[in-house]
């Protein structure tokens, strides 16, 4: 008779996952370029490809991204012109820090910025210094739960763990407000997000 042993592997649960979806609006009409992050302390550090702001026609595209602390930003030029370029920090209430002027004298030229391991999420303005009035935004975060609305003013937030979270929306518009939001294991969580009015422009 042969003895047969039976090993029981007991794991842990793993936790459960959900999606945090929203609308976001102004007067009722949809807000785009609009950046939705949680209030999360800090996030798993993972590899991130680098985030690339083009200057094409005198704009920079996309003009609102998304960027991970510790990551990489390629400033490129695919214009036929010189464009000088600022890169200002914005944190807070802090007044904003001057990271990089660089110039891009032609077409192709490109400029890899190494991004600080920030802790906490912070604004990036590109601008340019030579009387030019294109600017572009990136926002960077320690963490991954973040999003950019769509034209529709949608946005989805996947990977969030049940809990209760401080929800932090920026446009360039309409600035900056929070709401709060408990995400429910097994219940869709959706939010509308409502601005009431148009806020002051960063500083040129």
């Amino acid at each position: 008779m042969r003895l047969l042993s039976v090993i029981l592997l007991l794991a842990t649960p793993a936790v459960r996952a959900e999606s945090l979806t929203g609308v976001v609006r102004c007067q009722t009409q949809a807000v785009a370029n609009a950046i939705v992050y949680l209030g999360v302390s800090t996030g798993t550090q993972t590899s991130s490809p680098p985030v690339v702001l083009r200057q094409t026609r005198g704009e920079w595209t996309p003009r609102v991204q998304l960027a991970r602390s510790g990551g990489v930003l390629v400033l490129k030029n695919d214009d036929p012109t010189l464009h000088v370029v600022h890169l200002d920090l914005y944190s807070g209430t802090n007044l904003p820090r001057r990271l990089l002027t660089e110039a891009m004298p032609y077409a192709g030229y490109e400029k890899s910025f190494q991004l600080e391991s920030f802790r906490e999420p912070v604004l990036l303005k590109v601008s340019a210094g030579n009387g030019e009035t294109a600017v572009g935004y990136v926002a960077v975060l320690p963490h991954a739960a973040a999003a950019l609305t769509g034209a529709d003013g949608r946005f989805a937030i996947s990977a969030v763990t049940a809990g209760t979270y401080k929800v932090f929306v920026w446009n360039e518009t309409y600035g900056t407000l929070t709401r709060d939001v408990k995400v429910i294991p097994g219940r869709a969580t959706n939010l509308e997000i409502e601005f009431t009015s148009a806020a002051p422009k960063l500083a040129d």
